[in-house]
């Protein structure tokens, strides 16, 4: 989540009553791009990039050996957004700061990948917790 939280994060903090009101209308939808600041936009360039995750993770592994693996979790994130971001909105730049050829994907927030995604969860923590408490 840290990369949509660093991105995303201080505008929905700074426009929390804009996004209430939004939703108290009922409006779930995209937001007009014109509404998101351009630093949104920056972050959010550097914080979905492999290159840059691959040299921050490089880094934290000569730093701190097999104790960055959580950071690995970041690479994912950018790896799971490639197919599930749409060019309408939010595509992932995941060979910024080149050029990225965008994927036109399955947007998330669709109701059947939405039942699809949590039943997988669902299913991953049963199986855990039947694995340990076999």
């Amino acid at each position: 989540m840290c990369p949509d939280l660093f991105s995303f994060g201080p505008f929905f903090l700074t426009h929390i009553g804009d996004i209430g009101e939004r939703w108290a209308h009922h409006q779930f939808g995209h937001p007009d791009h014109r509404m998101i600041p351009a630093y949104v936009y920056h972050t959010y360039n550097i914080t979905h990039s492999l290159i840059i995750f691959a040299v921050l993770a490089f880094v934290a592994w000569k730093l701190w050996g097999r104790d960055a693996w959580p950071i690995g979790a970041w690479g994912l994130h950018i790896l799971c957004d490639i197919p599930t971001h749409s060019t309408r909105f939010f595509p992932t730049p995941y060979l910024w700061p080149f050029h990225t050829p965008f994927i036109n994907g399955l947007p998330w927030a669709r109701p059947t990948f939405m039942i699809a995604n949590y039943s997988l969860i669902l299913l991953t923590y049963l199986i855990l917790f039947l694995i340990s408490h076999a």
